[in-house]
């Protein structure tokens, strides 16, 4: 019962903090990671994860290093098998630190293959166009689908094909938007990562709730 206590009250505390660049957490010999998760509470863990990798990485102080079947599940059976597995013994306290990596890597993930600008709008190229880069105020006509980040879909051009004209630059359509169209070239294919201050920000628009981040797959047409 203390223990099981014990365990809530850490978990309540839990702080993330989250370092993609895993300049903290360096193992030797691993894959490299698509992301690192580490928490100021508690400095001696660490744990690489990676997208399509079969282990994840966990790291408890200088020189133990722990490999863990990654599952790309982070629900109550898995943590189960975990603490049930005699090789891996686990501590209480990494079984926590795994279940609070799991809960911000599921986030981080998303990001995965993108390249951010400084107002942190990603985008995956797909297929770099070579047609002409486009001008503000110029209109160019786009295919796209967009979807929540776990994969509603609430809108696409591609169901009702017909693609939309927009005005480039002008303030018609979300920041985001604004943004990658007038560094995408005619003929591109790609996914946008757009945070919600590039979106709708703190408002709900339809069946998109507030404070959402939206990720659209966008085809550039050529004239």
């Amino acid at each position: 019962m203390k223990r099981a206590l014990l365990s809530c009250i850490l978990l309540i505390v839990f702080i993330s903090v989250a370092n993609a660049q895993c300049d903290s957490c360096v193992i030797k010999d691993t894959p490299t990671p698509d992301y690192c998760y580490l928490n100021k509470n508690f400095p001696e863990y660490c744990a690489q994860f990676n997208l399509n990798g079969p282990y994840i990485y966990l790291k408890s102080g200088k020189k133990t290093v722990k490999k863990i079947p990654n599952l790309n599940n982070n629900d109550l059976v898995y943590f189960i098998t975990l603490a049930a597995d005699k090789k891996l013994k686990l501590t209480a306290m990494e079984m926590l630190f795994l279940r609070e990596g799991f809960s911000v890597w599921n986030i981080e993930k998303k990001k995965v293959g993108y390249t951010f600008s400084e107002t942190g709008l990603g985008t995956k190229i797909k297929t770099m166009g070579e047609g002409a880069k486009n001008q503000k105020g110029e209109t160019v006509k786009v295919h796209y689908s967009g979807y929540l980040l776990d994969g509603t879909k609430f809108d696409s051009s591609y169901d009702r094909n017909a693609p939309i004209s927009v005005a480039v630059g002008e303030g018609r359509v979300i920041k985001g938007w604004d943004e990658a169209l007038l560094q995408l070239p005619k003929g591109t294919k790609a996914s946008l990562y757009i945070p919600a201050e590039l979106a709708y920000g703190a408002r709900a628009v339809g069946s998109i709730p507030a404070n959402s981040v939206l990720i659209f797959e966008i085809e550039i047409l050529e004239d």
